[in-house]
């Protein structure tokens, strides 16, 4: 678990402004929503905190703690992630840029690019972290050698994932850019230049750091991000809590019930105080976050099509996952999962083996050679 700012979490309080405002809010299935919360007083480690600065939020103050520590500063993440959004066209036809430090709408942003700026501001950090070591170590030498700490954290983060810079314009990430010289059209390229300006505003990068932390190893990061990385999605907590609610209140006839559900009409912004039809599909797009995850374990695994295990994620909280053996797996037998959805009773006809090699090749930039596709 890296952190859960901003992600994995329910986002019922954007909805209806906050869980304690819902009927019955001790149904509400995540525990750390708290009803004493209201002015962001942490009176226990468990209890989730927000940011004061740039509203954040974190399931806890120990997890804001570790989220510092490893990341330097949340208001710096949230900084590039406002310039970013700031600078994107489809944000700019909408709304002008906002100067003040407000939670970014991150709809017309890319999953992998979002986890390659917080991977970028991860890696900031170690080096920093770094070379502050490095000249402390300096100065207690009084003939002036570094000699490193080797207790100090390695700029390895994610040594041993695939994913390269040069994999940036196959993958498509990025801005597209489609360039003329003269009567001709150049092949078109993808460039991420807008997204590591806005990191390194964000985090206030020095020229000096900017060559040690350069556009090369962000494009490195972005790639590896969409070659490594799950896409996971939260399931509802809402679904549960309304089960709860139909049967604390006595069922859909009962009075209880029907105000019940005037209130959350209400709060959705219902004038008469009833729900429409639209407005569960209005919950579900905020309580289900789809977010991209990276798990440095799994992408160790290698891919089959007829895998013998399979990754599943935790309800309400996925910040971890569990692999799951699908069938007897043998000792000594390697573990392999699949990277798309292949389907457990397909076939191995060549329509079915075309399309996996080209969701593959597209995803992946690999083709796969086990048994089902030989």
């Amino acid at each position: 678990k890296i952190s859960c700012i901003d992600g994995n979490r329910s986002k019922m309080d954007a909805v209806l402004e906050g869980p304690r405002n819902i009927p019955m809010p001790h149904l509400w299935p995540i525990q750390e929503w708290n009803q004493n919360d209201a002015d962001n007083t942490i009176t226990s480690s468990n209890q989730r905190h927000v940011c004061e600065n740039c509203e954040s939020t974190f399931c806890s103050h120990p997890c804001k703690t570790l989220y510092n520590k490893m990341y330097g500063c949340c208001c710096a993440y949230n900084r590039s992630l406002q310039t970013f959004l700031c600078t994107s066209s489809s944000s700019l036809s909408s709304s002008s840029p906002s100067t003040d430090l407000e939670k970014p709408d991150l709809t017309y942003m890319e999953p992998p690019v979002l986890l390659a700026m917080k991977m970028f501001c991860c890696y900031a950090q170690q080096y920093r972290t770094q070379q502050r070591s490095n000249s402390k170590n300096t100065s207690n030498n009084t003939d002036g050698r570094c000699f490193p700490d080797k207790s100090s954290i390695k700029l390895n983060l994610f040594h041993g994932l695939c994913g390269d810079s040069s994999d940036v314009a196959k993958l498509e990430l990025g801005d597209r850019i489609d360039e003329q010289e003269g009567d001709h059209t150049k092949p078109t390229t993808y460039s991420l230049a807008r997204a590591y300006g806005a990191v390194c505003d964000g985090l206030c990068l020095s020229d000096e750091e900017k060559v040690a932390l350069s556009l090369d190893s962000f494009n490195k990061f972005a790639a590896i991000a969409k070659r490594n990385a799950f896409i996971v999605t939260t399931k509802s907590p809402f679904k549960t809590y309304y089960e709860a609610l139909l049967r604390t209140t006595g069922g859909r006839s009962s009075a209880r019930h029907k105000d019940a559900m005037g209130q959350l009409a209400v709060l959705l912004g219902s004038s008469d105080g009833k729900l429409s039809r639209y407005m569960d599909g209005q919950i579900e797009k905020k309580c289900a976050i789809q977010t991209s995850s990276l798990f440095t374990l799994l992408p160790k695994m290698n891919h089959s099509c007829d895998p013998n295990a399979e990754v599943c994620g935790h309800n309400f909280v996925d910040c971890l996952v569990d692999v799951v053996a699908l069938r007897q797996i043998d000792v000594g037998e390697e573990i392999t999962i699949s990277y798309i959805n292949v389907g457990r009773n397909a076939g191995k006809s060549s329509t079915d083996k075309v399309r996996r090699m080209r969701e593959l090749q597209a995803r992946y930039l690999f083709l796969c050679d086990c048994e089902r596709c030989q």
